[in-house]
């Protein structure tokens, strides 16, 4: 005996409920809630309008489970999106990993996004942060790759550009300090200075770093080479503060140093003419 079909969820429904049914169903599919077809229906049935199920439906676990990063929100004092504004973020979010080339289920779940839009980090924002990793992920030298593994990745000897943009990524940690912290890696690798005052430096010297650093990696190494000569006590450091932080003192002890230099220049070059001169005397 053939089995009868299974009648349709909307086989008892005026065609205006259909209508509405229809509606509200594809709307919360896009949502990706398709499983509360059942529940529209009801409510269609006892008479409710759609504008009145699609708000209704939005006090069942299933849509706060899909629109959870809302509730924090709301307890946090911000405003609450709209479901079609969480899911343009949601796209706008996935589209920029795709368009960093970032594999597949790498920051592109709907989890993910959750944390972001929990902390209110805009689409803006993560561009900005992938950005940036890239640029100095495709920069860095093996002493800055080694220096940021050991302060802040523990160590780990596994690092690509993915992992880079991971890290920059974490919403635990704001922009600025992604960005300081891969300063400070570049600063503490071109000078050898402490982490302590790489990390000072990295703070203040944003995103152009680049022109300042090559500076002061040289001058470095200048007054590192005159100290060793003269007995300073002019170090990499006092560049480095003086360069990034401002450090009036570390600079005229840096100057001070250079004049030695020019004076005893000076000298040799006077004892060197005053020698050819008795030379040439005694032709």
């Amino acid at each position: 005996m053939a089995v009868a079909p299974k009648p349709s969820l909307t086989a008892s429904l005026t065609g205006e409920q259909k209508n509405a049914a229809t509606f509200v169903t594809n709307l919360f599919k896009e949502y990706g809630l398709s499983t509360l077809a059942p529940k529209i229906i009801q409510y269609i049935r006892e008479g409710y309008s759609a504008d009145t199920v699609a708000v209704l439906l939005q006090e069942t676990p299933e849509f706060k489970e899909r629109f959870k990063a809302n509730e924090t929100r709301r307890k946090a004092g911000m405003s609450v999106l709209t479901p079609a504004e969480y899911i343009s973020t949601e796209r706008s979010y996935r589209q920029l990993m795709q368009e960093a080339g970032l594999p597949v289920g790498f920051y592109d779940t709907q989890e993910d996004f959750t944390k972001f839009l929990e902390m209110d980090v805009s689409p803006t924002e993560v561009k900005q942060r992938i950005d940036a990793a890239k640029t100095w992920y495709n920069t860095l030298s093996p002493e800055t790759k080694r220096t940021y593994l050991d302060w802040y990745e523990g160590g780990v000897q596994k690092f690509t550009e993915a992992d880079i943009i991971a890290s920059a990524l974490d919403v635990d940690r704001a922009t600025s300090v992604v960005q300081q912290r891969f300063n400070a890696a570049r600063i503490a690798a071109a000078t050898g200075v402490s982490r302590g005052l790489a990390e000072q430096a990295g703070t203040v010297a944003g995103e152009n770093v680049s022109d300042v650093l090559q500076a002061a990696a040289l001058e470095s190494k200048t007054v590192e080479h005159l100290s060793s000569i003269y007995g300073g006590d002019v170090t990499a450091e006092d560049v480095v503060r003086e360069a990034f932080l401002g450090d009036t003192g570390a600079g005229q002890r840096r100057k001070r140093l250079a004049s030695q230099e020019r004076a005893a220049f000076s000298e040799g070059s006077g004892l060197a003419s005053g020698s050819l001169a008795r030379d040439k005397g005694q032709v």
